[in-house]
């Protein structure tokens, strides 16, 4: 009768399990004053935002594109806003194909900043929830402490650490129903709930999500091993046969990713296995991972493992809990064990981050660890009256060691907290097992507040760090302005095919943002081909291998990669080729003069161009411009300095200072309270506009032309080049460099000037012979050319381009390793240019052909009786931890042991006892 009461109670328990994640993440956005909140009166004073980091660069930006194309009825395949083009199914399958970001869709654009916040809340809520019902259904009992785990579980140091990190939420959610899914497999032959729970994880990351299956596959073993009764050959045969449909019905997505993944540098030359095992951090490093308050990571450091002090007091207990079989604790121990080694070493590291290390985001996986870790303590904390005294002190004996462990990587100002903490919760503990009654009230209600003061704790070390939050970054108001010139802007914009820049760009990947064609990108799909592409042409580079960032001050990329339009809403020189078109509030859209069209006839010996990583910037923009004309252009002129004066400073390169990329040249400031000088002087030989491309940080650069000072900058990342206006030949000019702020940074300078006469005259060349714009889509453009030759584009030549002229298929090429190109034999072309998602067919017919197998499945299946069920849960350990129930259709559960009720715990019972232990 008391199982029946509580399954009507049920429901309460649930809310509590969602409500208290909300209502805690609420006190922390007030504690840190984080939107709608703020530290200070007023609407935005004192304002911080969680888009801060990867979130404002990245993940933002992308959902925002996602949002569009749904709103917009845009392609979910390709997308030109970034990178000239790129494929943006496997952008979304890696970013962003969580259901939560549909709660977006009701909002407008300018609301999705403060609607991100509330559904972050929502997902520390669902993580409570799901690991409440998972507990729920393994150990058939709820009460406050099933929801003091489940909220552990929400505000465990992996998802505080990972709050601005969406991406690894959505597994994080759904990792305890696959969980659920696996045991109602193993124990009871039920696969639906696993399918589609695993099927709804690989959809929504496939990245975290493989992770996920190397674990069900882990847990699946050790129940084997720790269970008994257990029909091993039926449950291996279930367990491949339902892993696999449950990974084929995700093949339309993950067949096209593969195949996007094989172009990336990370599905490439950077995914080589490890030649030897080498330990990254000593056992004492991850005990203080396990202590409260202890400081986040995000780079290269110990995983984000803690779960609270209740499961490190309870670890121990179960080891020497006599309730559990030998075997039981053989296999979990051993899963703990290979968990916590893999997070130490190198090989694993590799193998667990889909066979290559990651950027920065060490332990992606950990989550497992804490799921695993609170669902030991929960059944240890069921089963505590099975602890005599000298295992308390066993125990209590072990957790010291593991605090004095930890003792010197905690911050010190958190260290006696932490002692006194684990001293009172363990004598609490153990005095109230022994003396008195309602144990698990106590223990919810302790745990409880430790997840509630930990996550305030840890929080206020971090408040003012930029990796998790950061006052106005990006600023509420700014990014409310931009949108707002961004849409006058549009409606200012001529119709065509174009691309055009946001300067500065705000985020890495403003066209995403904005909705705009454009070539800034930063994401961990980005194709090598591209990268190398824009490295080569000298874009700057954020993140190595995986970004680009467009500059405006090169005019031959803007031509040819048909950028017409720069929206600036800073300062900004008007750039070389271009002219005002529009003065607005605050902002100008400047015009490129030398824009070329999307398509135009190129010299024919234009695909075998290849850069020449020995050559400057400009020579390497020079020689595709040359490649594409046909003849020595060479529109730029680079100067060498006559003279370099260096004070207080020692030139080398990276290797000899054994720092930094080997190949490059850096100042080493040899004396810490004079200031470092560079100066460089030229006698410039030409007429012409003048500009300089600096790798200096920190300081300020100055142009000092026939003695007189001209101009003066600060010299960062922000600011790499210098415009130094015209000069006429015989000018002396000093690029003079200061600095007091940096001992150790870059040295490189290159002078050049611009002949936009000679430019001129050959961009109108091949505007003569350029491709009409029929139409264009997302992923279909048609054109018209009346002229024989190769056709150079501005497309990227990836694979799904389809290229058809006159009706027939014609063999693509490349321009660059990474520009479309193909040949036309008649004088009158009709081009179409369709793209297809690679692997998108095949991938949809083997997910089809495992819906119907599992349709199939269902209506075949023969229908377990009460009696049936009776059998088999009668026949495994796991019946004890279930009450040995019988379930009938109406789900009324009677658990018939309660009828000879121990009331030793004030109203609750044991989940794990048997007869024999009542005797």
């Amino acid at each position: 009768m008391r199982t029946f009461l509580a399954e009507k109670k049920s429901p309460i328990y649930y809310c509590l399990a969602f409500i208290f994640p909300i209502l805690l993440g609420l006190c922390l956005y007030r504690f840190m004053g984080i939107y709608p909140f703020a530290k200070e009166t007023g609407w935005n004073e004192g304002q911080k935002t969680l888009l801060t980091m990867d979130l404002w660069g990245q993940f933002f930006p992308m959902f925002v594109e996602s949002y569009n194309n749904i709103r917009d009825g845009g392609s979910p395949f390709w997308s030109w806003n970034g990178m000239l083009g790129f494929n943006v199914f496997a952008q979304s399958a890696y970013y962003t194909h969580s259901l939560f970001n549909l709660l977006f869709l009701p909002f407008a654009q300018e609301s999705l900043q403060a609607v991100f916040h509330y559904i972050t809340l929502l997902k520390y809520a669902c993580c409570s929830l799901t690991f409440c019902i998972f507990l729920r259904y393994k150990y058939q009992r709820i009460d406050l402490l099933t929801v003091a785990f489940s909220l552990a579980y929400a505000f465990c140091g992996y998802m505080l650490a990972y709050i601005s990190q969406p991406i690894v939420t959505d597994i994080v959610i759904l990792a305890p129903i696959v969980t659920l899914g696996l045991e109602r497999l193993i124990f009871k032959q039920k696969p639906l709930l696993y399918v589609a729970a695993l099927f709804a994880a690989i959809y929504s990351n496939f990245y975290i999500a493989y992770s996920l299956c190397i674990f069900t596959v882990l847990y699946f073993i050790v129940t084997l091993v720790a269970e008994k009764g257990i029909d091993i050959k039926k449950a291996l045969k279930n367990f491949f046969v339902f892993s696999l449909i449950a990974g084929a019905l995700a093949a339309f997505e993950l067949i096209p990713v593969a195949l996007a993944l094989r172009d990336t540098v990370s599905g490439s030359e950077n995914s080589i296995l490890p030649s030897g095992l080498t330990v990254t951090k000593t056992l004492t490093d991850y005990f203080s991972k396990l202590m409260p308050g202890t400081d986040f990571t995000l780079v290269w450091q110990v995983p984000n493992i803690f779960s609270g002090i209740i499961s490190l007091i309870a670890l121990p207990l179960f080891f020497l809990n006599r309730k559990f079989s030998l075997r039981k604790k053989i296999a979990y121990g051993s899963l703990i064990v290979f968990m916590l080694f893999s997070m130490t070493n190198n090989i694993f590291i590799y193998f667990w981050h889909g066979f290559h290390y990651p950027n920065q985001l060490n332990g992606r996986w950990t989550f497992l660890f804490t799921l695993f870790i609170l669902m030991i303590a929960y059944e240890t904390i069921l089963n505590i009256r099975y602890i005599t005294k000298k295992q308390y002190i066993y125990a209590l004996f072990v957790v010291f060691l593991i605090v004095a462990g930890a003792r010197g990587n905690l911050n010190p100002q958190y260290l006696t907290s932490v002692a006194i903490a684990v001293v009172v919760m363990i004598v609490v503990v153990i005095y109230v097992s022994m003396f008195a009654g309602n144990l698990r009230i106590l223990v919810a209600l302790l745990l409880i507040s430790e997840v509630f003061l930990n996550t305030v704790l840890s929080f206020r070390e971090t408040n003012d760090n930029k990796q998790y939050v950061n006052y106005n970054f990006p600023p509420y108001e700014n990014f409310s302005k931009i949108d707002d010139y961004m849409e006058e802007a549009e409606t200012i914009l001529p119709e065509g095919f174009y691309r055009q820049e946001l300067n500065t760009f705000f985020t890495f990947d403003a066209g995403q943002l904005f909705d705009y064609k454009g070539i800034t990108y930063y994401g961990s799909v980005m194709s090598k081909f591209a990268y190398n592409f824009f490295k080569s042409l000298g874009l700057d580079v954020y993140t190595q291998n995986i970004s680009t960032i467009y500059t405006p001050n090169y005019p031959i990329v803007n031509s040819l990669l048909n950028i017409r339009f720069i929206i600036n809403h800073t300062d900004l020189t008007t750039p070389i080729g271009f002219e005002e078109y529009y003065d607005g509030k605050n902002y100008k859209i400047f015009e490129n003069k030398y824009t070329l069209p999307l398509a135009f006839i190129a010299d024919s010996n234009a695909t075998e161009f290849t850069f020449d990583e020995s050559q400057s910037k400009y020579q390497q923009q020079n020689a595709l411009f040359n490649a594409v004309i046909g003849k020595e252009v060479d529109p730029y002129t680079t100067f060498k300095p006559s003279d370099v004066i260096v004070g207080n400073a020692k030139i080398g390169t990276g290797q000899e200072f054994n720092s930094g990329e080997r190949d490059k040249t850096y100042y080493l400031r040899t004396d810490s309270d004079k200031m470092v000088t560079v100066d460089y002087k030229y006698t410039v030989t030409q007429n012409g506009y003048y500009m300089a491309k600096h790798g200096m940080k920190a300081g300020a650069l100055g142009v000092i032309v026939n003695g007189i000072n001209t101009k003066t900058i600060e010299s960062n990342d922000e600011t790499p080049f210098l415009d130094i206006g015209y000069l006429n030949a015989g000018d002396d000019v000093i690029l003079h460099f200061e600095s007091n702020g940096i001992g150790f940074g870059l040295f490189s300078m290159d002078l050049s000037v611009f002949d936009e006469e000679r430019f001129a005259k050959y961009i109108n060349q091949l505007k003569e012979h350029s491709a009409e714009i029929i139409s264009a889509t997302d992923t279909k453009i048609v054109m018209e050319l009346d002229r024989s030759g190769l056709v150079y584009t501005s497309v990227p030549a990836v694979d799904g381009w389809k290229v058809k002229v006159n009706g027939k298929t014609v063999k693509s090429q490349k321009i660059g390793g990474y520009l479309l190109a193909f040949n036309l034999t008649e004088q009158t072309n009709r081009i179409e240019l369709t793209y297809r998602l690679p692997g998108l067919l095949i991938g949809i017919i083997i997910s089809v052909t495992a819906l119907l197998l599992l349709i199939l499945y269902i209506v075949k299946s023969p229908k377990n009786t009460a009696t049936q069920q009776a059998k088999i849960l009668s026949e495994t350990d796991f019946a004890d931890t279930a009450f040995r129930e019988l379930k009938f259709e109406s789900e009324i559960v009677i658990d018939f042991e309660v009828l000879e009720n121990d009331v030793k715990f004030a109203g609750t019972t044991d989940s794990t006892d048997t007869e024999s232990d009542k005797e």
